[in-house]
C-alpha cells in the first residue's frame, strides 16, 4: 500500500464511536502484592485428546479482580506465531464482578451473566492460584487443606501433602457455590519467583470430573509489563472512542479467519450488499456437501476511497480446537493486530472517517495492510464495524 492510499484509508474510522462498556463503579483500586503490580505467563498445553497438536494460552493478571486468559493453536515451526498479543482463538476477560468471553472468529464479544459468569471467574482464579502461589486469594488453612472463598463464585481448595505441609500445594481444585467441583489443577512442579516473593507452578496438568484434559509447561512470565484497566475488557466493551477529540483507539487482536474472497463492481454500498448476498448463496451452494458453513458477517474490502471492491466471505469457526480446513478455492487469512471503530452507517463512509486512526498508527510506528468493513448479513446495509489491520 502506497503512502497516499495509506493516507487515505486512515481516515475511514472516524466519526462513529465504538461500543462501550465502562467498568463497574463497583471496581476497587489498583494495589500492588509483594511489590507486583501485574503477572503475565505463557505456557504450552497438550491436550491428551490431541497431543499432536500443543496450544499455547497466556494468562494476565493486575490487583485485585484483573485477569485474561487467550487460547490459541500454537503454530508449526518455522510459521511466524501471532505472538500473545494477537493470539486467534479462545479469550476469557474479568474485570471487577463482570466476565466475559471472546470466541474464536466471532465478530464480538458476550457479557456473561449467572452460572457462565461464575464458571469463567473461578477459572481465572484457579490459574491464578497456581501461578502465583500464595498471593491474590484469602486462604484460610485447615491441617492438609486450605480454602479461599471466591464470594458467588463458590471456592477453591488446595491440597497439600500431608508430610510435607509447608511445601506449596500437591492440587488446587475449584468448587461452584453448591460444592460441586469443577477443575483440578495437580502440580508436579513449583519453582520460586522473583526472589522468593512467590512460587508458581512449572509443570501441571488440568483435570476435569477425573479426566485429565491437558498437560501443562510454563514458557516464561513477565512482573514487569503494564496494563490499563481497559486490557481486561473486550475491544468492544472498552471506553467510546469519538472522531476528533484526541483520545486514542487501542490496537487489538483479531482472529485468524478462513476466507474465500469475492471481488465485486459496484458503484455504491446498495449494489455492493445485492452482490455480497449474490456471492453468499453460491458458496452456500459449494459448500452444501461439506457440511460446513458461511458466519453470518460479511467482510468488505475498501479500496483508498472507502469503497467496496471486494467480498470476503468467511466460514463459520465451528469449535475452537478443531477450527475448519481450508476447502478448495479458500484460504486462512492471517490474525493480528488491528485498529477499529463502529460506524452507524457503512453507507455513509467518508474519508474523514479513517482521520482517527492516522494518529494512531504514527504513533504506533507500524504499517497498515488493507481496510475493511465488518457488518452483519441483512436485508440491507446497516452499521458496521471498520478494521485497519496493522503491521510490523
Amino acid at each position: 500500500m502506497g503512502p497516499i492510499a495509506l493516507l487515505s484509508l486512515i481516515g475511514v474510522l472516524g466519526t462513529a464511536q465504538a461500543t462501550s462498556e465502562k467498568a463497574a463503579p463497583e471496581l476497587p483500586p489498583r494495589i500492588r502484592v509483594v511489590g507486583l503490580k501485574t503477572l503475565r505467563v505463557r505456557s504450552r498445553l497438550i491436550y491428551r485428546s490431541a497431543p499432536d497438536r500443543p496450544h499455547l494460552m497466556e494468562a494476565t493478571f493486575a490487583f485485585p479482580h484483573r485477569s485474561r486468559s487467550n487460547l490459541w493453536v500454537e503454530p508449526p515451526p518455522g510459521q511466524k506465531d501471532p505472538t500473545r498479543l494477537a493470539p486467534s482463538g479462545r479469550m476469557r476477560f474479568q474485570l471487577g464482578d463482570r466476565a466475559y468471553a471472546v470466541d474464536p472468529a466471532k465478530s464480538g464479544s458476550r457479557s456473561l451473566t449467572g452460572t457462565e459468569s461464575e464458571r469463567v471467574i473461578r477459572e481465572l482464579a484457579l490459574r491464578r492460584a497456581v501461578l502465583f502461589w500464595p498471593h491474590g486469594h484469602a486462604w484460610e488453612r485447615d491441617g492438609s487443606v486450605a480454602f479461599a472463598p471466591l464470594g458467588s463464585a463458590g471456592v477453591l481448595i488446595a491440597h497439600f501433602d500431608p508430610e510435607h505441609t509447608d511445601a506449596p500445594p500437591v492440587a488446587i481444585e475449584s468448587e461452584d457455590r453448591e460444592g460441586a467441583g469443577y477443575e483440578r489443577f495437580v502440580v508436579s512442579e513449583w519453582v520460586s519467583e522473583e526472589n522468593g516473593r512467590f512460587m508458581r507452578a512449572a509443570r501441571m496438568s488440568l483435570e476435569a470430573d477425573g479426566e485429565v484434559i491437558w498437560d501443562e509447561e510454563v514458557l516464561d512470565y513477565d512482573a514487569r509489563a503494564s496494563f490499563t484497566d481497559s486490557f481486561f475488557l473486550p475491544p468492544d466493551k472498552r471506553e467510546k472512542t469519538t472522531a476528533g477529540r484526541g483520545q486514542r483507539l487501542a490496537p487489538h487482536p483479531v482472529p485468524t479467519r478462513i476466507e474465500k474472497r469475492v471481488a465485486i463492481e459496484a458503484t455504491d454500498w446498495d449494489s455492493a450488499w445485492k452482490a455480497a448476498h449474490v456471492a453468499a448463496r453460491a458458496a452456500e451452494r459449494e459448500l452444501k456437501e461439506t457440511g460446513l458453513r458461511l458466519d453470518e458477517v460479511f467482510a468488505f474490502e475498501l479500496d483508498a476511497l472507502t469503497r467496496p471492491v471486494a467480498v470476503r466471505l468467511r466460514l463459520d469457526a465451528g469449535d475452537p480446537d478443531e477450527p475448519p480446513a481450508a476447502p478448495p478455492g479458500w484460504q486462512p487469512s492471517p490474525g493480528g493486530m488491528a485498529l477499529s471503530v463502529r460506524v452507524e452507517a457503512l453507507s455513509r463512509l467518508t474519508l474523514g472517517d479513517l482521520k482517527p486512526l492516522l494518529s494512531e498508527l504514527q504513533r504506533t510506528g507500524k504499517t497498515a495492510g488493507t481496510a475493511y468493513a465488518l457488518a452483519k448479513r441483512a436485508p440491507e446495509p446497516g452499521p458496521g464495524q471498520l478494521v485497519l489491520p496493522l503491521h510490523e
